[in-house]
């Protein structure tokens, strides 16, 4: 998990590096700024993930010791009440397992509407 996150914090680096290239405004905060114009896609998958799991399911564990869908979502609402930009896309991709272990396919992997 920590070697994602280090993977992610490189791309997002890079993103912004490139983005900062690009702009005629030089960024106070490239990376900041990177995952700030990602947010609203992460936001709208993690809302989408969360609807799409039955109300029946918010107890759903994958073993005893993880916790539930239901607390992973909590998790995500206060972690994003401290901090919008942090851990979008591990906590997504969480939800997109669990959602996955219960038959669900998750929002990204859904074919686009026609």
């Amino acid at each position: 998990m920590k070697g994602t996150g280090f993977l992610v914090l490189v791309i997002l680096i890079a993103v912004a590096a490139v983005q900062a290239q690009d702009t005629a405004a030089p960024v106070a905060n490239p990376v900041s700024a990177t995952v700030k114009s990602q947010l609203p896609r992460f936001s709208k998958n993690m809302v989408a993930a969360a609807e799409a799991m039955p109300a029946d399911k918010y107890g759903f564990k994958p073993t005893p010791e993880m916790n539930s869908f239901g607390h992973l979502v909590i998790h995500i609402v206060q972690a994003a009440l401290i901090a919008l930009s942090d851990g979008w896309n591990d906590h997504y991709g969480t939800q997109a397992i669990y959602l996955r272990l219960n038959g669900i396919l998750p929002p990204t992997a859904q074919p686009a509407p026609k």
